[in-house]
């Protein structure tokens, strides 16, 4: 499930402020939205759309000191299209490289578990064991890995990549 940016928002604006930032979005809404909407699925361009108007309200002092306002929302909007392009990279390479991966390597049965498990251990490090190990044989989620180790889900994500590839060149391209 998504986690929307409008959840996290708790600015507090002046009746200034607030005036501004309803002007801004009445003048440019249905711009930013038709522009999302050209490049994005409809409900991720309106989400973009929405998303530029939170940042707009958590940065509401810089934006009204801004000489060309409608230009800050257009780049933000510019910025976070990039940014939604980048990450559905990035998770289009994950299930790919998981879904080959999937392809060499069988989930491993109770009979030559033990088998695996030295086969496996023989070849990474003991860091890398472990992460392999509470990953596919205790079934926690990366995520909640990220937390207990207290790093970036992304950085968990980039090793069992690596753990990944280790494996598949010791045990089918070595």
């Amino acid at each position: 499930m998504k986690k929307s940016r409008q959840t996290d928002i708790k600015v507090s604006l002046t009746a200034e402020q607030a005036a501004f930032l309803t002007d801004l979005c009445q003048a440019h809404y249905r711009g930013l939205y038709t522009y999302a909407r050209s490049l994005l699925p409809p409900d991720e361009a309106e989400d973009l759309v929405q998303d530029v108007f939170v940042l707009a309200a958590e940065r509401i002092e810089k934006l009204m000191k801004s000489p060309s306002p409608d230009g800050w929302l257009a780049k933000a909007l510019r910025f976070l299209v990039i940014n939604w392009y980048e990450r559905k990279s990035v998770r289009k390479q994950r299930d790919v490289e998981i879904s080959e991966l999937e392809a060499y390597i069988p989930a491993p049965d109770e009979l030559d578990n033990i088998d695996v498990m030295t086969s496996v251990q023989a070849v990474l490090s003991p860091e890398e064991y472990k992460l392999y190990y509470r990953v596919y044989y205790e079934g926690a989620s990366m995520t909640a890995l990220a937390k207990e180790m207290n790093k970036a889900p992304a950085t968990i994500w980039k090793k069992m990549e690596r753990i990944r590839k280790h494996l598949t060149k010791a045990f089918f391209l070595g």
